[in-house]
């Protein structure tokens, strides 16, 4: 299996690229190599947040998304609301 270039290295080769007229096959070659890269790159981070016990640990949160505040963050923003307003000085 060959190995995945960095995603520095393989952007760096993509943008190189595109300074030329690349063909069609070779826009897709490097789209390809550039998308395997930034998987590889989402997997590293994603094992690092699960190593860290973050939410993509795998917990509940993981398939909501997260804490989407705690009850004492809730209870802060009970006394803001909301609200449109028209400015009447600015119709004169």
């Amino acid at each position: 299996m060959a190995r995945t270039p960095s995603f520095p290295t393989q952007q760096r080769e993509s943008k190189k690229l595109l300074e030329g007229t690349p063909t069609s096959t070779e826009l897709k070659a490097s789209h390809e190599k550039l998308t395997a890269a930034s998987h590889k790159l989402a997997e590293i981070l994603y094992k690092a947040t699960a190593a860290q016990g973050g939410p993509a640990a795998g917990g509940p949160e993981a398939a909501t998304g997260g804490d989407h505040g705690s009850a004492q963050e809730q209870k802060k923003d009970e006394g803001v609301i909301d609200a449109e307003y028209v400015d009447v000085e600015e119709k004169k």
